[in-house]
């Protein structure tokens, strides 16, 4: 696929997507985390000026992921909501057109935001699973610090997990720019956040990792 980078994990090869995404071929699968959809919302009701638009552009992205690989299925490792008090009726009505649009199946793990799941699971067509969905060689945990024990699980061999935002400083010529990645270690995947509005958690490169950055629609390792 042009643009992205195949690896190999678990046993099974996937693509990792400049749309911030993994795509799981085989299941027609693609994997994402960390859309916190209602966030711009919240902070205004707060009293914030935040930027318009943040969430025309996840729906775009996501539009356009599902179109380029056929997708049947998007499976959310988390933190798909931020706050309850973000589901404006207008962001549930968009959501929910958006949805009339791509119909297949979406999946998500619950993430520590997503206290308010069950409110829009009817309307947007959402299946919820448990805090942990194994499937074939993987499992599927938001927070990576509450996975322990999980690879010991049958058949498991890798576990994928959102919530961290890894992101990566480029630094050159007295500047810095920190980019979202992912971070692929030997038996655990960090996703980074959908939303290109959420602050980096920042990524320590270890021995064993891989880290992959995204720079617009292109993919660097590092």
């Amino acid at each position: 696929m042009v643009g992205c980078f195949e690896i190999e994990a678990g046993g099974e090869r996937l693509w990792l997507m400049p749309e911030r995404a993994v795509w799981w071929a085989r299941c027609e699968t693609l994997i994402v985390a960390d859309f916190h959809l209602g966030k711009s919302q919240a902070l205004r009701a707060g009293g914030s000026a935040v930027p318009a638009g943040v969430l025309d552009e996840s729906l775009v992205r996501l539009g356009g992921a599902i179109a380029r690989t056929g997708a049947t299925r998007v499976l959310v490792v988390g933190d798909l909501l931020h706050a309850g008090v973000g589901l404006t009726p207008d962001l549930i009505d968009r959501v929910a057109a958006w949805r009339r649009k791509f119909p297949g199946r979406v999946v998500v793990v619950p993430g520590n935001h997503d206290r308010s799941l069950a409110s829009v699971a009817d309307a947007w067509g959402l299946e919820i699973a448990g805090d942990r969905l194994v499937e074939g060689p993987f499992a599927f945990v938001h927070d990576p610090a509450t996975c322990e024990g999980v690879e010991a699980g049958p058949g498991v061999r890798f576990t994928w997990c959102g919530h961290v935002h890894p992101g990566v400083w480029i630094r050159g010529g007295g500047d810095a720019l920190k980019l979202a990645c992912f971070a692929i270690g030997p038996r655990l995947g960090l996703l980074p956040a959908f939303t290109r509005f959420a602050a980096g958690g920042g990524w320590s490169r270890a021995d064993g990792w891989r880290t992959i950055a995204i720079a617009e629609d292109r993919l660097i390792e590092f």
